[in-house]
């Protein structure tokens, strides 16, 4: 689901820069050419944002553990 989000957001952003650059190549075009590369960058950028939530995540359980260990 979050690829699908990532990947919907980038294809908007090279739509966009397609139009503000005025490409000789038209959008579908372009999308076309680039559907890998944006797929890949979407898969990664879901990875990086899981890890990242699960480090917040142990932190907080941490943190959380910390404070009832002080409190005790």
């Amino acid at each position: 689901m979050r690829h699908a989000e990532i990947l919907a957001g980038l294809e908007e952003l090279v739509r966009e820069e397609c139009t503000r650059q005025r490409w000789a190549l038209s959008e579908d075009i372009s999308l076309n050419m680039l559907r890998l590369d944006l797929s890949l960058n979407a898969r990664g950028l879901a990875a990086w944002l899981d890890r990242i939530w699960e480090i917040e995540a142990m932190e907080e359980v941490e943190s959380a553990g910390l404070e009832e260990a002080v409190a005790a």
